[in-house]
């Protein structure tokens, strides 16, 4: 029951929720690593007593074509990493960078913009570069956060409402469109 976002076919991103051992000892059928897709409807539902609103530990795989961004080894709280991933992605249409800091590690990502409507993406815990196209890379972000914080407004959490989060992060992808072709200025177009 695995689902995976993609983005024309470059990008791809899944969101997983980290389970502790200890938690996942109680339970039948939880993968031994502890994560679980966002999208395991019948393993969210046994796990959701033990998800808390904030502070949510899980990881995003993001790949570039074969290009692994980011991996389960790189876990952390998700909500936060999320949010953090996509106020990155509107500091760098203000100002033409931006610096991704995770929340309970020292993990960064760095995003420059270059022209021709290209991105640097860098990992400071592998420190590897990536050349990634602006207007997809930001899309794909900003979808798979969405995504994420709908998932968890649904059963088994539908009385939580992330709608503001979502409702921001739908204004920054309309930065993105509009900003996303040829007119765009890197980090010059004072939104």
């Amino acid at each position: 029951l695995e689902s995976k976002m993609n983005i024309d076919n470059m990008f791809s991103c899944q969101s997983f929720l980290y389970l502790s051992k200890k938690a996942a000892r109680a339970l039948d059928n939880i993968p031994a690593s502890g994560f679980i897709s966002i999208h395991d409807t019948e393993a969210l539902r046994k796990i959701a007593k033990y998800i808390g609103y904030e502070d949510i530990e899980g990881a995003i795989l993001l790949d570039y074509y074969d290009q692994h961004i980011l991996t389960l080894h790189e876990w952390d709280y998700i909500d936060v990493l999320w949010n953090n991933m996509a106020e990155s992605v509107d500091e760098c249409l203000h100002t033409g960078e931006a610096v991704c800091r995770f929340w309970g590690c020292p993990c960064e990502i760095h995003l420059i913009a270059h022209e021709n409507n290209f991105i640097k993406v860098y990992t400071n815990w592998n420190k590897k570069n990536y050349w990634l196209p602006k207007k997809e890379f930001f899309t794909t972000i900003l979808l798979g956060a969405n995504e994420f914080f709908r998932c968890l407004s649904s059963p088994p959490w539908q009385h939580r409402t992330y709608e503001p989060t979502i409702a921001h992060n739908f204004d920054i992808m309309g930065k993105v469109a509009k900003y996303g072709d040829s007119r765009w200025r890197d980090g010059q177009d004072n939104l």
